[in-house]
């Protein structure tokens, strides 16, 4: 099945959804889709048929007399497509647009430079890699997965550990530094912000809105900062912060989180499996490579 017959049959299910509930929330609560992506399927399938599939009468999307015929087929030929669907799940182009959020540094020194991994393995299934964090997207269907830093807790999210981001001190090489830089104040309850604030007994000088930011700005300034320990070799003009023999260290863990419903679906298992291949092993640190000799905050 190609990449196209496997999007109109997405079109068609959604269209199947919104003829039974007459609604686009309800269609993506049964579909595990947004309501925006149920619109953008209706309107993808009038583009193509040149006509209305749906109407709006009185707060209820009613069909047509098209709309009606493209339910029937749906219906009636949904369990061998499903069939079909399932057989070609691990092959390529098998998707329809995804859209996965994460942590800036996550996606700028990891999974960018896995991407061409996913075009070999799904080629012409498109990927979004979104650094705006959104837990509640992901909630509500409007992306299909995230990666995070704690566990989260909200109800009809699936939680999956897939590694640990250790978080320690940084200064530039040959400065000693008694001040240091942050991130934005919202943050400070961040385990990594209350580590810092405690070995210098005060907040940051400076505060910015990502941690390579914060480097750039600790090489600029001279001042230590808070730093993932897997990016630290990014940053060649910074170095283990030396003011203590114990250096202290916050140790964050990573999830792969998605909604619930979709706990069948091909693509987030796809989505899964390229993340997992990244980072293979949940007990270990994002890079893999991490052997410096720090201590967990609080041990």
């Amino acid at each position: 099945m190609s990449a196209m017959e496997i999007r109109r049959w997405d079109h068609l299910r959604t269209a199947l959804a919104v003829f039974k509930t007459g609604s686009y929330r309800a269609a993506a609560e049964e579909t595990g889709l947004s309501s925006m992506t149920v619109g953008r399927h209706i309107e993808a399938l009038e583009a193509e048929l040149g006509a209305p599939v749906f109407v709006l009468r009185e707060n209820r999307w009613e069909a047509t007399n098209l709309g009606r015929q493209i339910a029937r087929l749906a219906a009636g030929f949904g369990t061998d497509l499903e069939v079909a669907l399932k057989a070609n799940a691990g092959s390529a182009s098998s998707f329809a647009p995804l859209e996965i959020s994460t942590i800036s540094y996550i996606n700028m020194f990891f999974l960018a430079a896995h991407v061409r991994r996913w075009q070999e393995t799904h080629p012409g299934s498109s990927l979004t890699i979104d650094a705006s964090e959104q837990d509640v997207a992901v909630e509500r269907g409007k992306l299909d997965a995230a990666l995070r830093l704690g566990k989260p807790e909200q109800i009809g999210l699936v939680r999956q550990k897939i590694a640990t981001s250790p978080v320690s001190l940084f200064a530039p090489k040959g400065h000693e530094a008694t001040d240091w830089v942050g991130l934005p104040r919202e943050l400070d309850q961040l385990p990594e912000m209350l580590m810092a604030n405690a070995f210098f007994g005060k907040g940051p000088e400076f505060r910015l809105d990502s941690y390579p930011a914060i480097a750039a700005a600790s090489a600029e300034t001279g001042l230590a900062c808070i730093l993932p320990t897997c990016i630290a070799d990014h940053f060649p003009a910074l170095a283990p912060f030396d003011g203590s023999s114990e250096i202290p260290v916050a140790m964050r863990e990573v999830w792969f989180l998605f909604h619930e419903r979709r706990k069948s679906d091909p693509a987030i298992r796809a989505l899964k499996s390229w993340i997992t291949q990244i980072f293979p092993d949940a007990n270990r640190c994002l890079c893999g490579r991490c052997g410096r000799q720090i201590r967990s905050e609080g041990d």
